[in-house]
């Protein structure tokens, strides 16, 4: 038994817990933090959460979470409850909704429910009488919640500052500018060439990366039109698309009379939903300050709930003045995708959803309603797609049109060096970020420019879309030797290194189809989001010693980088139908079926 359990979650904590723990003779530092050598050169007793065994338990997670709050939804608004709101005329939102909160729950807003079942565990196996922790982290907060429910005495150190919720505020100010702008927008105008129109609906900048390769394909038998989604600026989507001369619209365009006293209606129904009766349970402990934490992105300063309704009527009207004879969209890559998908159908319109990323497997998605054909990279997505509940003569295996022409694809590298200052004769390493917690981040780019000074290397940092650079240029000022931010020249930046390094980014994937090494690093203590490491095509870095062992190992040898390069062949034959450079023609053939033609 432990008299005194320190949680150590941050480089912040380690003086305080080292005094902490010199106090008394029965003590144990439980350490979420990598630098353990003040603990060690005071002779301290330490743990990590690795220490525990706990990783089937956090596997689970998902299902859990899930399990817990499929039925959030409950939550009454107006009279109603918040499912029945997002059932109504002709949309389905609510399943997407409900993987949505769960995955936010899981680990994307807080990863307060992790830490209550890792401390559950921890807990029930020290049987400490007395807990210090530092209630400004998630790990903390969780600690203090478990601690509570198993009677045990909590201790807070560490700064404490007060709430302050601008939220209402927020929600105000962020809906004025929202209807301000969309009013301004004046009605699309598009012209008609007597074929048969096909809309492409674009919820990320990314998206047009998927399907323009089908576009291109299709331009001469069929009339294209685009449809940008997000009611955020989407500018350098709209350039991209007036580049290649292809016809397109905002959502923002589509904002009508009939849709201004809707949305009155919805933002009365939204504006003020009553938290203060709710109470959610976890593992038996009061988790709902954690819960509440989620609840504020939809119903706070974004009121996304609000938004999504918004979205939602004005793609109806979207449909009604394009008359489109099939939309595609990109499955996955946003809530909205299916219950476009789902409204299309339901007024006659084919549909075609394109797999944009690896699949994550949330039950709530097998609620809803399947497109007329899915486009899945490969028989692992296929099995997935079927497993969710889509019928298998819907699913159509065709590859990602997006990686037809990486595989053999030639770059300048005095081009690119020159392009963004990069030194030829210095090894470069780049990472893909990914939008995950600030905290995760740091930890990992931390771990990055510390090898990169060491090594005298380069770094990339390349940006996820919809990712701000401001985050990322305290660490660029760390670096001795060249760093550089950019969302541009994935492809080429990719083939200029020497080792990508990501946390959950598809970049991973692209790197491997160009022949580079991966290290995935996940320092979060929970399951990769991706399976690159578990089928052979990158290392798995879960710490920063990890992290320098596998940069070490892929920078020098030879027989490393061999090894992962074996491994590829056979993803690719399970996962992208073997990258055979088709994908785009068996698109065309599917919607040309759709459209009933032959071959389009």
């Amino acid at each position: 038994m432990v008299k005194r359990l320190i949680i150590c979650t941050s480089e912040n904590n380690i003086r305080r817990a080292v005094a902490l723990a010199q106090q008394e003779d029965s003590h144990l530092v439980l350490a979420f933090n990598e630098n353990t050598s003040e603990f060690a050169k005071n002779n301290i007793k330490i743990k990590t959460p690795s220490d525990y065994n706990l990783d089937k338990k956090l596997s689970a997670l998902p299902r859990l979470v899930y399990e817990h709050y499929a039925k959030w939804g409950d939550l009454r608004l107006n009279g109603a409850s918040l499912k029945d709101h997002l059932r109504t005329e002709g949309f389905d939102f609510w399943a997407n909704a409900q993987a949505t909160f769960c995955d936010k729950l899981y680990v994307n807003k807080t990863p307060g429910l992790k830490f209550v079942l890792i401390f559950n565990e921890i807990f029930a196996a020290e049987r400490p009488i007395e807990i210090f922790g530092d209630v400004t982290s998630h790990a903390g907060r969780a600690a203090k919640i478990v601690a509570a429910g198993l009677g045990i005495k909590f201790k807070t150190f560490g700064p404490q500052m007060p709430k302050i919720n601008l939220h209402p505020l927020l929600a105000r100010i962020s809906h004025s500018l929202v209807l301000a702008k969309t009013k301004k927008i004046n009605f699309p105008i598009n012209e008609r060439s007597g074929k048969k129109r096909i809309m492409f609906v674009l919820p990320l900048a990314s998206s047009l990366q998927i399907v323009l390769p089908v576009i291109e394909a299709l331009k001469e038998a069929f009339e294209i039109f685009c449809l940008i989604v997000e009611l955020s600026d989407n500018k350098s989507l709209e350039g991209n698309l007036r580049e290649k001369n292809i016809s397109y619209a905002t959502i923002q365009s589509y904002y009508s009379k009939h849709i201004a006293a809707r949305v009155a209606k919805l933002l009365k129904i939204y504006a003020r939903p009553d938290f203060s009766a709710l109470r959610f349970d976890f593992l038996g402990f009061d988790v709902t300050d954690f819960v509440k934490d989620v609840l504020k992105f939809y119903f706070g300063s974004r009121k996304y709930v609000y938004e999504v309704a918004l979205v939602q009527e004005l793609f109806k009207n979207a449909i009604i003045t394009e008359q489109p004879k099939l939309i595609v969209t990109i499955d996955e890559s946003s809530d909205l995708s299916k219950p476009m998908l789902d409204y299309a159908k339901s007024v006659g319109i084919k549909t075609l959803a394109i797999q944009h990323a690896f699949l994550e497997q949330y039950p709530a998605f097998s609620d809803t309603i399947s497109p007329d054909k899915i486009a899945a990279w490969g028989v692992t997505s296929a099995g997935q797609y079927a497993a969710q509940g889509f019928p298998a003569e819907q699913i159509i295996t065709t590859g990602s049109p997006k990686f037809d022409s990486l595989a053999g694809q030639k770059f300048d590298a005095a081009a690119v060096a020159q392009k963004y200052g990069l030194g030829t004769n210095k090894k470069t390493i780049l990472f893909g970020s990914q939008p995950i917690l600030e905290s995760e981040l740091t930890t990992i780019l931390n771990a990055l420019i510390n090898y990169v000074n060491t090594n005298d290397l380069q770094l990339i940092i390349k940006l996820h879309p919809r990712e701000n650079e401001k985050f990322y240029k305290k660490f660029v000022e760390q670096i001795k030797n060249k760093c550089i931010i950019t969302k541009e020249d994935l492809h080429p930046l990719i083939l200029f290194s020497d080792v990508i390094v990501i946390n959950s980014s598809l970049v991973g994937l692209e790197a491997a189809i160009l022949s580079k090494p991966v290290i995935l690093a996940n320092f979060s203590g929970l399951p990769d989001r991706l399976n690159y490491v578990s089928e052979g095509i990158a290392l798995g870095a879960k710490s920063e010693i990890e992290l320098r062992k596998f940069l070490d190992l892929l920078l020098d040898s030879p027989d490393a980088r061999a090894k992962l390069s074996e491994a590829r062949q056979t993803f690719f034959e399970k996962q992208l139908r073997g990258l055979d450079g088709n994908s785009t023609e068996r698109v065309v053939t599917v919607i040309g079926e759709l459209l009933g033609a032959k071959k389009a």
